[in-house]
């Protein structure tokens, strides 16, 4: 479905410096389409379709947030459908790095298609005080995970205050939230809004939060990693841990919050795993996520592809012959061709 594609972008910002300045705030247009009543706002695929129309899936407008992050397509609109094949040489390093660097990148900020500038990302937008040591994110109202729990501003606290100030779970913070080796404080202004204070000018921490490896701050659901905490399940954690076969609380929730191998936790990621694995399996399917919040400037929900087919071989030369022999789509990570 085609229509009139209106998009007000309201600030895209910052030259030289990035204090007292709201940035990167785009804003779609409340529904309006060309049709007549009730004509829909986002197209969707079609295998959502059928879901919506057997009652299983909620309407896409009611999946999406309520500004979702537009994504302008390199050449054109896509069309929905199909499989990526794609290829790792193990259940391990290959396939993490695969998933990473394919699916994972969903952080508050991101780095553009070309990698010369931050923009939004799971954040709308961001303020930042005039000298750069607050910095307060708006995050994007009726967002989801991938099942369909809304991702809101508490998602946050708990990475920070369950996960990142546990001693258990780190003893050394990551460089990219401290200020003169003193952690960032972060508060809960509303649902939707959270704000990262510093004891004294970080003008480079937007740049650090955009790296790969500050996308902890958005892979940490409540609802469903609280259980797995004493903090939060006192009550239960016993009898957790001795289900699982690790020997304490730590184990449990590390294996609980590893995104990469656990297919149980929801995720922000255009694609999810389906099926547990192993270093024995073969393969590991990953389907479109049906609550994902970004759309293209036709306004239909991305992801185009339908589902990621990642055959596990037995060795790189193996992959290798696989890429070469036409059983690979696109896929730079995981064997050399020089």
């Amino acid at each position: 479905m085609r229509r009139a594609t209106s998009v007000s972008v309201i600030v895209i910002i910052v030259v030289s410096s990035i204090a007292g300045a709201l940035i990167w705030f785009t804003v779609i247009d409340p529904p309006g389409g060309n049709g007549g009543p009730g004509d829909p706002l986002y197209d969707e695929a079609p295998m959502l379709k059928v879901l919506v129309e057997n009652g299983t899936l909620l309407p896409v407008e009611e999946r999406l947030p309520t500004n979702p992050m537009l994504i302008q397509p390199v050449d054109e609109v896509g069309v929905y459908g199909g499989t990526w094949r794609l290829g790792a040489s193990n259940v391990g390093g290959s396939l993490s790095n695969l998933v990473r660097v394919y699916v994972g990148y969903e952080n508050l900020l991101r780095w553009d298609s070309t990698w010369s500038r931050v923009i939004s990302g799971v954040a709308q937008s961001v303020e930042v005080n005039a000298d750069a040591s607050e910095y307060t994110f708006h995050l994007r109202e009726g967002m989801k995970w991938s099942d369909g729990v809304n991702f809101t501003a508490d998602d946050i606290m708990f990475w920070y205050e369950a996960d990142l100030l546990n001693a258990e779970l780190y003893s050394k913070w990551r460089n990219h939230f401290l200020m003169n080796d003193t952690p960032a404080i972060v508060e809960k202004i509303d649902n939707y809004t959270v704000k990262f204070s510093f004891p004294g000018p970080y003008g480079q921490f937007l740049f650090h939060l955009a790296d790969t490896k500050s996308d902890e701050v958005t892979l940490r659901p409540k609802h469903y990693l609280s259980q797995f905490h004493p903090d939060y399940n006192p009550e239960g954690i016993d009898e957790l841990v001795n289900e699982s076969g690790q020997s304490d609380w730590v184990g449990l929730y590390k294996a609980k919050r590893n995104w990469l191998f656990n297919p149980d936790i929801p995720t922000l990621h255009a694609w999810t795993y389906q099926d547990a694995f192993d270093e024995n399996s073969t393969y590991v399917i990953m389907e479109r996520n049906p609550y994902y919040w970004k759309i293209d400037t036709d306004y239909n929900q991305l992801p185009y592809i339908d589902r990621v087919n990642i055959t596990i071989y037995s060795s790189g030369a193996e992959l290798l012959q696989a890429a070469i022999d036409g059983e690979l789509d696109a896929q730079h990570k995981g064997f050399n061709i020089a």
